[in-house]
C-alpha cells in the first residue's frame, strides 16, 4: 500500500517541491562550535554546481564530489525525463512518467510511486521555478541520495545499514535525559523539534542546553545537517492531527526508525529507475492494488501528454 495514505499516486508522505517547511528550532547553547563536529546542510545552489558528499572511511567528505562514474549513469537516464531545463517542481511528474513507460514490461510500476516520493525527497529544498539540466538534477539527487545513507550514522541512536537498522537501547536512554527522565514524556508536535536538537548536535546532545557551552567534540562528521532537518520534517507531518498527543522516549526513537525505513525504500526506488537496481525494498502490493495502481499512473501519464501536447503548462 502506498504510504501517506490516499490513492497511491498521490502519495501524501512528501511535500510538493519547494513547499516551505515548518520553521527550524533554535538550538541555542547546544550549537557546536568546531568546525569538525558538523557538517551544515549545504544550500541547494552549491549541491547543483557539483558539491557533493561521499562516503570513504566511515565518514562524511565535503571536499570530494560524487564518483564520476556515478554521475554519468544518473545523466545517462535523467536525459530521458529531463532532455532540456525544467522547472524543479515539474520534474517528479516528468520523472514517474518515465518511470511508467519504462518498467511496465516488468510489470513493477508500484515501485514508481516511491521513486516519485524519492524525487520529491531529493528536490524538496529546490525553490519550484529553478530550472534543472539532467547534469544540474544528478548533482543534487545523487549528493542527497548519499547523505540519505548517513542518516543511520547518527551517534548512539542505532546499528545496521539503512535496509537493516535497529533501534539501539543507547537511543532510548539519550532521549530519557534529553526528555528530562522515564516520566517526560513529549508532545508529538514538539517531537520534530526535539529530535531535531538530538540529531543536529550529536554528541552533546544528551546534555540540557544551558549545561553544553563546553561541549567541544571535534572529529569527523557522521551525517549531514539535512538528515536531521529532513526528520524533524518527517515527524511534523506524521503528528498532524495528534499534536497534543503524548510519546515516550522509546517512541520517539521509533518514529525515527520509521524515518529510516521510509528512506530506504525511496533510496531503493530510486536506485530500480535511475541504476538498474532490483527495488528488494520497495513493498509489492497485492495484485489488485497493483493492477489498480498501473491503471492510474498510465491515465495520469497519458493526461499529461495530451497536455504537453497541447502546450498548456504541466504541474
Amino acid at each position: 500500500a502506498a504510504r501517506g495514505g490516499g490513492p497511491p499516486f498521490l502519495s501524501a508522505r512528501r511535500a510538493p517541491v519547494g513547499a516551505r517547511p515548518p520553521a527550524a528550532p533554535a538550538t541555542g547553547g547546544m550549537a557546536p562550535t568546531k568546525p569538525g563536529s558538523l557538517r551544515l546542510a549545504l544550500p541547494w545552489a552549491m549541491l547543483s554546481s557539483g558539491v557533493a558528499l561521499t562516503l570513504r572511511g566511515g565518514h562524511a567528505d565535503d571536499a570530494t564530489a560524487v564518483a564520476p562514474k556515478v554521475l554519468k549513469e544518473c545523466e545517462l537516464v535523467a536525459k530521458r525525463f529531463v532532455q532540456d531545463a525544467k522547472a524543479a517542481e515539474n520534474i517528479p511528474n516528468f520523472a514517474i512518467d518515465y518511470c511508467t513507460a519504462t518498467s511496465a514490461e516488468k510489470k513493477m510500476q508500484y515501485v514508481c510511486v516511491e521513486f516519485r516520493d524519492a524525487i520529491s525527497m531529493i528536490l524538496e529544498d529546490v525553490p519550484p521555478d529553478t530550472m534543472l539540466t539532467a547534469e544540474s538534477f544528478c548533482h543534487i539527487a545523487e549528493t542527497r541520495v548519499a547523505e540519505a545513507g548517513r542518516a543511520v550514522h547518527v551517534p548512539r541512536i542505532g546499528t545496521g545499514p539503512l535496509h537493516d537498522f535497529d533501534i539501539a537501547h543507547t537511543c532510548i536512554n539519550m532521549t530519557r535525559g534529553v526528555l528530562g527522565g522515564d516520566h517526560k514524556p513529549v508532545a508529538r508536535g514538539e517531537a520534530g523539534d526535539v529530535w531535531y536538537n538530538i540529531c543536529l548536535n550529536q554528541d552533546c546532545a544528551h546534555h540540557l542546553p544551558s549545561r553544553s557551552k563546553w561541549c567541544d567534540v571535534d572529529r569527523a562528521p557522521t551525517h549531514s545537517a539535512w538528515v536531521c532537518e529532513s526528520s524533524r520534517r518527517h515527524m511534523h507531518t506524521s503528528a498532524k492531527k495528534r499534536e497534543t498527543e503524548k510519546i515516550s522516549a522509546s517512541e520517539l526513537c521509533g518514529l525515527y526508525d520509521k524515518f529510516v525505513d521510509e528512506l530506504n525504500v525511496d533510496v531503493d526506488a530510486y536506485h530500480f529507475v535511475m541504476h538498474s537496481g532490483n527495488a528488494t525494498h520497495v513493498p509489492v502490493p497485492g495484485q489488485e492494488e497493483r493492477a489498480l495502481t498501473s491503471s492510474q499512473l498510465h491515465n495520469d501519464k497519458g493526461g499529461r501528454d495530451l497536455q504537453r501536447e497541447s502546450g498548456k503548462p504541466v504541474h
